[in-house]
């Protein structure tokens, strides 16, 4: 909110259906009634048609941790991410890597999840390592279920890197319910930073979630205010990402 200054704006959210769980993870339509000045379109990949449909209505739009050609985005590197876990961790001499990530319905986008493992694979291959790979749905319930399997196998990792805080949960508590220390035998890292992890003690990527949503609405502002004019050059940002280091690590 503080983007917008004191300019006399209404905001209306849109809730959608996470895009892994979702069969049709495209979004296909839009939820426009009335007039609308623009959109702001958090983690969910575009299906072609609607972009040509926002292009039509001339619709000032900017897209959140998704990309599609012609369109302002603010995003963060996942894959960047993933390597910048990997390198932490063998820099601390683990040598038995585990990754648990998110479910995903469909393959018709990539997910945060899956760049997240592979920065997290490329980083270790280079270094003649391999993870072992989990998919749970996201909820600390699966996880957990996951988890404490993966834990229980022999050889068993010394550093779990979760998707997300939720699915780290997970595995931090699979390990408390196997008697293992955490660090001390086994490291959890996860992706996000939210409360969760705060609460946690859990080691994790941040994401500059508030500087997302603030550079977001800038953009959109900014191609509201250039509404009839000539477009400007389309703008992709990327946003840094930080590991936030607490006591599971």
């Amino acid at each position: 909110m503080s983007a917008t200054g004191r300019r006399p704006l209404e905001i209306v959210l849109f809730d959608q259906e996470s895009a892994a769980r979702s069969p049709s993870p495209l979004l296909a339509s839009l939820p426009v009634t009335g007039r609308l000045d623009g959109i702001i379109l958090v983690s969910r990949p575009l299906d072609d048609t609607v972009a040509a449909r926002l292009r039509e209505l001339r619709l000032p739009t900017v897209l959140v941790d998704v990309r599609h050609p012609g369109f302002d985005s603010v995003h963060t590197d996942d894959e960047a991410g993933g390597r910048l876990v990997a390198a932490r961790r063998l820099s601390r001499g683990h040598a038995r890597f585990a990754f648990l990530g998110e479910e995903q319905r469909s393959d018709r986008y990539v997910s945060p999840s899956q760049r997240r493992l592979a920065g997290f694979r490329a980083a270790l291959a280079e270094a003649g390592r391999t993870p072992v790979v989990r998919l749970a749905r996201h909820e600390v319930g699966q996880a957990l279920a996951t988890a404490r399997e993966l834990l229980s196998a022999q050889p068993r990792p010394t550093a779990v890197f979760a998707a997300d805080d939720t699915l780290a949960a997970g595995v931090m508590r699979a390990a408390h319910e196997l008697g293992l220390a955490v660090p001390g035998d086994v490291a959890v890292v996860g992706f996000d930073d939210d409360e969760l992890a705060e609460a946690l003690g859990l080691t994790t990527v941040r994401q500059p979630l508030e500087e997302s949503g603030r550079t977001a609405m800038e953009l959109l502002l900014r191609r509201i205010d250039q509404r009839g004019s000539e477009a400007g050059a389309v703008r992709e940002i990327t946003l840094r990402l930080d590991l936030a280091v607490r006591g599971s690590t």
